[in-house]
């Protein structure tokens, strides 16, 4: 994102498509490019996404701490839900761990986690939006760098 990462708020998936975040708009996107039987056989990796969400302080000051921070990658198998054996919506985000000095850029707005001397990212049933918003999507976290899809 334009500050060193996504706000979390780009994730909100409302009942109205036009009031989705941005993510979700793209993500919405890009699962109708995909969804052609011709993919159904593909497995797409789309990057990373780092996001963060605001934790509330008083202290006036703005560090790391007040922040929660994400990675994770978007990945989905091509064709349609209907054209899988099995019926199910191939939506997955697997989750980093740790924290890199190569994640972030220090010359954004959002304080850079490395020089704060923070090594995991939060998970994601810490976030007041994220775990709603991938449930409410049906799409499957992974937290263990596994995944099996048949």
């Amino acid at each position: 994102g334009p500050n060193g990462a996504y706000s979390t708020k780009e994730m909100f998936d409302s009942e109205n498509d036009e009031e989705d975040g941005i993510l979700i708009q793209l993500a919405d996107k890009v699962r109708g490019l995909i969804a052609d039987p011709a993919w159904q056989d593909y497995l797409f990796v789309l990057g990373t996404v780092i996001a963060t969400e605001s934790v509330e302080d008083d202290d006036g000051k703005t560090t790391a701490d007040d922040f929660l921070y994400y990675n994770f990658a978007p990945v989905y198998r091509g064709g349609s839900p209907k054209d899988d054996s099995t019926g199910q919506v191939h939506q997955y985000v697997i989750l980093k761990q740790y924290i890199s000095n190569a994640d972030f850029l220090s010359r954004t707005t959002l304080p850079n986690p490395s020089e704060y001397d923070k090594h995991a990212y939060a998970k994601t049933d810490k976030s007041a939006i994220l775990a709603d918003t991938f449930a409410k999507r049906n799409v499957t976290v992974v937290t263990d760098n596994y995944l099996e899809i048949e």
